[in-house]
């Protein structure tokens, strides 16, 4: 899981200066130090920093995940050829801490671009669920109308049914 380079710990999302000199104080002083030990271990090895191991941990591991990705492909956009690879034997190392330093310069802005996407993403959800409970509303008032409406026909014929009933009495209370 370990990169060719070193990586200081402060490149890890989440990690703050502060975090990163008690882990030197425990002997862990890069993020492939830190991605390489187990939860446990660091736990074991930096107890005053136990709640968030995992955290670190993990992130310390994404890290490396994504610097290694964007090795890989640097390094195959740069050897064109097998020969070339040979006749220059330094310039992969070249391109891989070349690509490495921009990945770590271009982690937050990926950050950012993660985080406007997720804000992105929740905009439309919560105007896909304001359309929802608009037409939910729309759908409750049309019900409680026409339930309303109904309501006022069984009224009407209940006046007209006692209506009548009171005219009938009324004929009959005339007649005798």
């Amino acid at each position: 899981m370990s990169s060719e380079q070193s990586i200081p710990l402060t490149a890890v999302r989440g990690l703050g200066p502060s975090a990163a000199v008690k882990m030197e104080q425990c002997g862990i002083h890069t993020a492939n130090q830190l991605a390489d030990l187990s939860i446990v271990e660091f736990k074991e090895r930096c107890p005053q920093l136990a709640k968030r191991a995992e955290a670190f941990v993990k992130a310390a591991r994404r890290l490396l995940k994504r610097l290694d990705i964007s090795n890989q492909v640097a390094s195959s956009a740069a050897s064109p050829s097998a020969s070339t690879e040979q006749e220059n034997s330094e310039a992969p190392e070249q391109v891989i801490s070349t690509s490495t330093s921009e990945a770590l310069d271009e982690a937050p802005k990926l950050k950012k671009k993660e985080k406007k996407a997720k804000k992105a993403d929740k905009e439309k959800k919560t105007k896909s669920e304001k359309e929802k409970v608009k037409s939910k509303d729309k759908q409750d008032k049309e019900k409680k109308k026409s339930k309303k409406e109904k309501g006022d026909k069984k009224q009407k014929s209940k006046k007209d049914t006692g209506d009548k009933k009171a005219k009938k009495e009324k004929k009959k209370a005339k007649k005798d």
